[in-house]
């Protein structure tokens, strides 16, 4: 094998490669080539050709890993202050989970000793509890290996590792060490990304596959131990048969592998045509037990269980689930706050006394609280004449002009509304004469 570390000073990465050439049992390379669908005329089906058919191609691995950027943001050593922002959002976000993870240990301590008491149901491994206790356990993990590793870094950073020419284990080892870390990461994305359906779990409809799965939980656990046993079974059984010549089979946990790649549709159909034959007759069986079989079964089993899940959700699609509910008076935010701007100037345009509408013959309304005595006293306010709509627009007082435009509007508004309605009756009135003129015979 071969095996040598790169650095980009541009991206601040290092990158382990390896690669490797592995032999088989009878002498054979390993590698990932298939062999062509159609022979070479001269070539027969031997197993000789099939051994022919196996290239040099070795087993590439590519290990990328930032190893100083954090310890390069905490000496302050020359980054970017993008790097600054991730690395205190890194840091809250650890800080966050440890504080989850103490109110789940908390919340450990309290359900046990009730379930002891009797006085709950169950203990605390149930549920979404033990997803939230993984969920929160890895990012625990990754905040003490991020410390381990940083520390590291510090001491091979005096010690001068990344500046020998020769080939250097410490690096090699914080490369890996970094990957490990990744690889938890990603777990835990997808953990994170289930714990959605939590939330989701009120909704008749987002529901469904956390419901489905509750429903089928015991069949699915019992016969995912029937999988297992066929395909460890057979995993053994191609090992053994052709696990000296073929590199998909060459050790069970390859073969076991394989086969439940073949399960997702990707059948490893050269052993049709193996020379042996115990390959077609191995491969007859496994897709007659896998295929045939123990799929359509486990089908079954995820299909009755929805068909069930359905079944009370047809029930209680009259309930308005809390979660419907919530987001739909965020979602009527907007709605609510422009009602309330239009009802507050329409109800400030009804409450100026002094505009009223225009009379019906056309003149200006009466003028009243005026005794047409000058000079006497009076013990009340003098009521101010009342004016028409169309003087109030052409007034010097922006405020009753912009009123009075506010409330003609509103009148034309209705006026218009009404013609509506009266020209949707008269097209009601014509359709259905049309109607009768295009049937006669019927009333």
């Amino acid at each position: 094998f071969v095996e040598f570390i790169v650095y980009n000073a541009n991206a601040d990465m290092f990158v382990l490669v390896r690669l490797c050439v592995e032999t088989t049992s009878s002498g054979t390379v390993s590698g990932h080539a298939s062999p062509p669908s159609d022979p070479p005329p001269s070539i027969h089906l031997t197993a000789d050709y099939h051994r022919l058919t196996h290239q040099v191609i070795p087993t590439a691995q590519v290990m990328p890993a930032r190893l100083l950027t954090a310890y390069r943001v905490l000496a302050g050593d020359g980054v970017k202050g993008k790097e600054y922002g991730f690395m205190w959002c890194e840091f809250a976000l650890y800080i966050l989970a440890l504080g989850y993870l103490v109110g789940e240990v908390m919340e450990w301590w309290t359900v046990s000793n009730l379930y002891r008491k009797g006085e709950h149901p169950h203990g605390y491994f149930y549920g979404w509890n033990i997803v939230d206790l993984v969920n929160l356990g890895l990012f625990a993990a990754v905040a003490v290996q991020r410390m381990i590793m940083i520390f590291q870094i510090s001491k091979m950073v005096e010690a001068g590792s990344f500046t020998k020419p020769e080939f250097n284990v410490d690096v090699q080892n914080a490369v890996e060490f970094g990957n490990s870390v990744d690889t938890m990461n990603s777990i835990n994305a997808v953990i994170c990304f289930i714990k959605l359906f939590k939330y989701l779990d009120s909704h008749p409809s987002l529901g469904q596959f956390t419901r489905t799965i509750s429903q089928a939980q015991n069949d699915l656990g019992s016969f995912m131990l029937v999988i297992i046993i066929v395909l460890t079974g057979f995993g053994i059984a191609f090992m053994l048969a052709f696990g000296h010549d073929k590199s998909s089979y060459m050790t069970f946990s390859m073969s076991f592998l394989t086969l439940f790649e073949g399960m997702l549709g990707n059948l490893d159909s050269e052993m049709l045509h193996n020379p042996s034959i115990l390959g077609p007759i191995l491969f007859a069986w496994y897709v007659i037990f896998m295929i045939f079989v123990v799929l359509s079964m486990f089908l079954s089993i995820v299909d009755n269980a929805y068909s069930i899940v359905r079944e009370k959700m047809e029930d209680s699609m009259d309930e308005v689930d809390p979660l419907s509910r919530d987001v739909g008076w965020c979602l009527g935010i907007p709605e609510r706050m422009v009602t309330g701007i239009l009802g507050f100037f329409f109800n400030l345009a009804h409450r100026i006394d002094r505009i009223v509408p225009e009379s019906d013959d056309g003149g200006a309304a009466a003028l009243e609280g005026q005794d047409g005595r000058e000079g006497e006293a009076k013990e009340e306010e003098p009521i101010e004449p009342e004016v028409d709509v169309d003087q109030a627009m052409e007034s010097d007082e922006k405020f009753v002009a912009y009123t009075a435009t506010y409330k003609k509007t509103i009148d034309s508004l209705g006026e218009l509304k009404e013609s509506q309605r009266q020209l949707n009756d008269m097209l009601s009135v014509i359709n259905k004469h049309l109607k009768k003129v295009d049937h006669p015979g019927h009333s």
